[in-house]
This record gives structure tokens, C-alpha cells and sequence, in this order.
């Protein structure tokens, strides 16, 4: 079992998707290589995958955050603002907060992240939402990230998470080795990211507000305060 390849990625002419994690920046942002090969891949995937959410789906206010498993600096907002934020506004059914796949490197790790958390959302266990799968893999490598970097050790960690969505050894292979799979989460990778000029993480958007960097609890508070209020009717 390993996960999914650089040489992969170099294979299929995709240097453009091999993204980097700028290290040491004091405005803590990742930035990542541009994405170019979206036009000429856009028919490789039949079926785009759906997005992935939480909170209430009608809440008046979304928050997009487009973010890398594998960026330390998206690790530190979901260890250090996540769980105030989830607890005052998704918790709340006021804000739904949507999460959009990057990769930084190592991609080859990024890329098996979502790779996991797509197959346990498409099959969840019992007593999961697919969206509980799935956040359970994501959340849980995000959360794990310094742990895995000292290790350097990402499969274990992946398959411990594998294991908490009810998939064995055999259902993570094949997982992995899903090409389809992989192409669907490459593809919706780019679209997003070339539609809304994405060049690095984290970046998040309030009601299509754009919000670079580490953005603390505050910045959001502003962001979602200005996004509920009535718009002025022009004369």
C-alpha cells in the first residue's frame, strides 16, 4: 500500500499541480505553483465531485476556505481559530463553512488526504454523513499535521484515520489506487482554484469576500458582519 505518486503527477504532465508550501512567511500564507491544464483536462472526469460542507445549507452567510492538508500554516488556523469559529458560527446554523482541496507539497500526501475522505464520504459507516466521514479524515490530518511532519511518516496516519471511517487495509488500497478518483479531485482542484484566482493558503471567502492568510477570529467577525447587512438600494 502507498499512497498516491509524484512521478504520478510528473507522468501526466502535471508539474503545474505539483503545488509548493512557501515556508517561513510572516503573513502566514502558502503559496502555490499556478494551474494552467484545467482547459485541457476538463472532459477527463465524467462526474464532478460534490462539495463538501458544514453547518446549515441555508445559512445566510458561506465561508469558503480553500486549504491543503499538507500547509502548516492552514494547520495552525484549524488548531488555533477552528474551533471558536465552529463553535460561533457553524455550530450556530449562521455561517456554512465549505472547504475547498489544495495541494501543497508533499502533494502525493495532500492528494491521498482527499483521496480517503472522497471514498469515506462516498461510503460512509453508520451514524456518519457523508460529510462527517469526510471531515473526520480531512480534520484529522489537519489536526495530526506536526505530529505526521516529525514522524514523517504520513500513511500510518492515514490509515489510522482510514480505520476511523470503517475502511480496512483492502478498501485504503483500493482507494489509492483509484485513478478516476484521483483525476475528479485534481480536476475540481483546478476549476476552483483558476475560477477564483487562488494563489495560495489558506485563503477564505465570506459571501465572496476574499480573506487572505492566517485570518483570525476577529477578521471573520468583521467579514460576516458586513456580509449580513442589507445591501443600499441604488437611486
Amino acid at each position: 500500500m502507498k499512497l498516491p505518486h509524484i512521478d504520478i503527477l510528473k507522468a501526466r504532465n502535471l508539474r503545474g499541480l505539483v503545488l509548493r508550501c512557501a515556508l517561513g512567511l510572516t503573513a502566514g500564507f502558502a503559496v502555490v505553483a499556478p494551474i494552467s491544464l484545467y482547459a485541457q483536462n476538463k472532459a477527463a472526469s465524467q462526474a464532478e465531485l460534490p462539495e463538501m460542507f458544514k453547518g446549515n445549507p441555508k445559512a445566510p452567510v458561506e465561508v469558503i476556505q480553500y486549504a491543503s492538508a499538507t500547509c502548516s500554516h492552514c494547520a495552525h488556523w484549524h488548531t488555533s481559530v477552528w474551533p471558536e469559529f465552529e463553535k460561533k458560527y457553524v455550530k450556530t446554523g449562521k455561517v456554512k463553512f465549505t472547504f475547498r482541496e489544495v495541494a501543497t507539497q508533499p502533494a502525493n500526501v495532500a492528494f491521498g488526504v482527499y483521496m480517503v475522505g472522497r471514498c469515506a464520504a462516498a461510503k460512509p459507516p453508520a451514524k456518519m454523513t457523508a460529510s462527517t466521514a469526510y471531515f473526520t479524515v480531512v480534520d484529522g490530518f489537519l489536526k495530526d499535521q506536526a505530529k505526521v511532519a516529525q514522524s514523517g511518516d504520513a500513511l500510518t496516519e492515514i490509515k489510522t484515520l482510514a480505520a476511523r471511517v470503517g475502511m480496512d487495509d483492502a478498501a485504503l488500497d483500493t482507494c489509492l489506487k483509484d485513478e478516476a478518483l484521483f483525476q475528479k479531485v485534481r480536476d475540481r482542484m483546478e476549476k476552483t482554484m483558476q475560477a477564483n484566482k487562488v494563489e495560495g493558503t489558506p485563503t477564505f471567502f465570506v459571501n465572496g469576500v476574499r480573506l487572505d492568510g492566517e485570518t483570525d477570529l476577529k477578521d471573520f467577525d468583521a467579514a460576516i458582519a458586513a456580509a449580513q447587512k442589507p445591501k443600499k438600494k441604488s437611486s
